[in-house]
């Protein structure tokens, strides 16, 4: 299954998805969420307009935990949060938050 883009869009090439999602994969670990974790991030990364923000990076918090997320302009604090927040999806990785895989 595949889809081309229409002429003078900014993707180019043809997008193929078979419509399966694997269990495990080599840089992801297993498909399933670690009740324990609020947030669990696998090799999450996000990219735009081809550029790197975040990552690719692990980061999981637990129940009792607190973190600070401290950094200069433009290093991917809120691009980070928006993930955490469920806002918005990885490029690529595993991101579970509350439990749900996004």
């Amino acid at each position: 299954m595949g889809r081309t883009p229409r002429p003078g869009s900014r993707r180019s090439g043809t997008v193929r998805h078979d419509g399966r999602v694997p269990e495990t994969g080599p840089e992801t670990g297993p498909a399933t969420a670690d009740p324990d974790l609020l947030i669990d991030f696998r090799n999450v990364s996000l990219r735009r307009g081809g550029r790197s923000l975040v990552g690719p990076l692990d980061w999981a918090v637990e129940l009792d935990e607190r973190w600070v997320i401290i950094g200069p302009n433009g290093a991917g604090k809120t691009s980070l949060l928006r993930i955490a927040a469920a806002a918005e999806h990885p490029s690529s990785g595993v991101a579970f938050v509350l439990g749900e895989r996004l």
